[in-house]
């Protein structure tokens, strides 16, 4: 089970509710995950269910996004969200944090994956390049993992962004209605996914109760979007640390992490039939990847872990095909 957390940080105004899974696995390692803009935490917790009992994962609600309250919704720009996450960021995970006394007592082993989803993947590119930070906290980022997010293709889109975001409702009679818009639409592509997800997204209206609109107005954010996504392509490039982005098409590249693919500067994955929320259409493929990328580079100790699930999975399958093959010799 998920636990809430509040996190109040009075020198920023601002009070971070974040969802805290597997705390009883911290010392195994730690995935710190951000969501994207109109997302919540919960945006998280499809994925997080196929991999929960391996690892920690703590994943915060940003500024005006889900149950995260502050002085200002408004302060939107890139340089306060990324802000924002590096004060919650040290607030979790320094010597006195509030994570520390779940933590064994060597902390110089202790080590965590920054992942993020669209404008969660700016800020977690960002936060494990920030200069902000002692380096005892900055030697925990060990890794940082993208979904869906290409600064070419954002500011691509850029453009058309006013009449995209006039094209979604701005309420819903029902959560139902909600759920069916976001599969109707594309926005999901998983029914499943979208009855844990879609329902943090929004809050009772204060005109008429009966109805539902949305916790975060993106068209109070416009201004900003630019300057999410500026400089990220090269920023994630040249990151020094292990990276692996998330994918549903080569379409999805830019010419800057196209090159650095052709270069090998990053681990590429693919994942087919998705929407922008790769995480929550194909949860179990995404949670596959976060563990397979986290042994490849000996993150976190979960190697025997993933060789007692292929050995169970290689296992099964013999089973059945001997079953197979009893069956066809009669």
């Amino acid at each position: 089970e998920a636990e809430a957390w509040f996190i109040s940080l009075p020198q920023r105004k601002i009070t971070f509710h974040a969802r805290i899974t597997g705390i009883d696995k911290i010392d195994e390692g730690c995935v710190f995950c951000i969501h994207g803009a109109a997302f919540t935490c919960q945006s998280w917790s499809p994925m997080i269910s196929k991999s929960e009992k391996k690892i920690c994962f703590i994943a915060p609600d940003l500024r005006a996004h889900g149950l995260t309250t502050s002085s200002d919704d408004s302060k939107m720009s890139i340089e306060n969200l990324i802000d924002d996450v590096t004060a919650l960021y040290i607030e979790l995970f320094a010597e006195n944090g509030r994570i520390s006394k779940f933590l064994g007592q060597d902390r110089k082993d202790f080590k965590i994956i920054v992942m993020g989803h669209s404008l969660g993947g700016s800020l977690a590119v960002r936060l494990v390049n920030s200069s902000e930070m002692s380096q005892q906290l900055m030697s925990y980022m060990k890794a940082v993992i993208c979904v869906d997010v290409s600064e070419g293709t954002a500011l691509a889109s850029l453009p058309s962004l006013s009449q995209t975001i006039e094209s979604i409702p701005k309420h819903f009679e029902s959560v139902e209605d909600a759920i069916h818009w976001h599969l109707s639409s594309g926005s999901s592509r998983n029914h499943v996914s979208a009855q844990i997800t879609v329902p943090s997204r929004f809050k009772n209206s204060s005109d008429d109760e009966k109805k539902l609109v949305w916790r975060t107005d993106l068209s109070q954010t416009m201004e900003h979007w630019e300057g999410w996504f500026k400089g990220l392509s090269s920023a994630f490039v040249l990151t020094k640390i292990p990276k692996l982005l998330i994918v549903a098409g080569m379409d999805r590249l830019d010419t800057e992490l196209s090159v650095g693919q052709i270069q090998g500067k990053y681990q590429l994955k693919i994942i087919y039939g998705t929407g922008h929320s790769i995480h929550e259409d194909m949860p179990d493929d995404v949670a596959a990847c976060v563990l397979n990328f986290a042994h490849h580079f000996g993150i976190f100790q979960i190697g025997s872990i993933v060789r007692k699930e292929k050995d169970e999975f290689t296992r099964k399958l013999n089973l059945a095909l001997k079953e197979a093959n009893e069956k066809t010799s009669h």
